[in-house]
């Protein structure tokens, strides 16, 4: 049986859902444009084309660092965790 550490385990699952979300992403980039019309969209008063790519980077990225900073802040939190 493989031993996996519990650091492994979370970071595969912290992979495993950006990867979905940039994977969604594409997918709501390729379909939008086609059911809608739309082409392009606005974020922080910046325009950017609705494309599979700038969907799936937008959504890797919000999801990588909103769970990036929570994993952060639980690991800065087990250190001063006398029992962790």
């Amino acid at each position: 049986m493989i031993d996996r550490s519990g650091r492994a385990v979370v970071l595969g699952f912290f992979v495993g859902l950006v990867a979905v979300t940039g994977l969604l992403g594409a997918i709501l980039g390729y379909a939008v444009p086609a059911r809608t019309g739309l082409e392009e969209t606005t974020l922080f008063s910046r325009s950017f084309p609705i494309t599979p790519f700038s969907f799936a980077l937008y959504g890797a990225v919000s999801v990588g660092a909103g769970l990036g900073v929570a994993l952060v802040v639980v690991a800065v939190a087990a250190r001063f965790d006398e029992r962790a």
